[in-house]
């Protein structure tokens, strides 16, 4: 399942391509170099946004996106529209 964010405008950021509007958050199924093997947390990133973040783990993948989607609104000063896709 994806988390789908759109943004209103293009914008830039630390990436190759130019200006960006959608980018796609996914849950990270494998373990990271630093050990992020707790189950009570999972790691959320998006490769087009170059930025990864770690949220509570839900009792499945939506509830597990939907708390990515509370941050991401909450963190992101930018306005934006999300929409999930299995």
């Amino acid at each position: 399942m994806i988390l789908r964010q759109t943004f209103d405008q293009a914008i830039n950021g630390y990436w190759d391509g130019g200006a960006k509007r959608v980018f796609d958050w996914t849950i990270d199924t494998l373990p990271t170099a630093l050990g992020h093997l707790d189950k009570r947390f999972s790691r959320i990133g998006s490769w087009e946004a170059n930025h990864y973040f770690t949220v509570k783990t839900g009792k499945n993948e939506l509830q597990t996106l939907a708390n990515a989607k509370r941050h991401l609104r909450k963190t992101c000063k930018i306005p934006s529209q999300f929409e999930y896709i299995k």
